[in-house]
């Protein structure tokens, strides 16, 4: 299917991806929400609630392993995430690593949390953000006034007149 915006080949990686600032604003709203969620209670290790939010808001345009001087922990999830690939990192697919990295980190923690209910917690969250970009596109396809469906109908008419 065509994006109702640019006409491209849409799938979760252009949603994420494309460069309509009121996508990219939904985009930087929804990664602030996700880090705002990982730097609670330091329950997630500080490699990723620093290095996936700024990947998330690259759009894919870089490898993760790109993105800078990591830790050896966070540069191997990072080659990881990087053969799963972004398009499938928004669509919830995530290396195993995420998860020993998270057990760790929460084994040598003070709260109940563990590897896997954090793990559920995060995709759910990587979820969210795809979601609302399906979302906007969908308000932005169907709405009555301004919305493609809209303005095609009336492209329509007019060359028929």
């Amino acid at each position: 299917m065509a994006c109702p915006n640019c006409g491209e080949r849409e799938d979760n990686a252009h949603l994420c991806q494309y460069p309509d600032e009121d996508r990219a604003k939904l985009l930087q709203d929804n990664t602030d929400d996700l880090e705002s969620w990982m730097n609670k209670d330091g329950e997630t290790n500080c490699d990723i609630a620093y290095w996936i939010p700024k990947w998330i808001k690259c759009r894919g345009v870089k490898k993760l392993q790109e993105m800078g001087r990591m830790s050896g922990d966070m540069l191997a999830l990072a080659k990881g995430q990087d053969l799963i690939g972004y398009r499938h990192f928004m669509e919830g697919r995530i290396s195993k690593i995420f998860w020993s990295i998270q057990s760790v980190h929460l084994a040598l923690s003070d709260g109940h949390l563990n590897g896997k209910e954090w793990t559920k917690g995060f995709i759910s969250r990587i979820l969210k953000i795809t979601q609302s970009q399906w979302f906007y596109r969908n308000v932005s396809f169907h709405d009555k006034q301004h919305g493609y469906a809209k303005r095609k109908r009336v492209e329509e008419l007019d060359h028929q007149i």
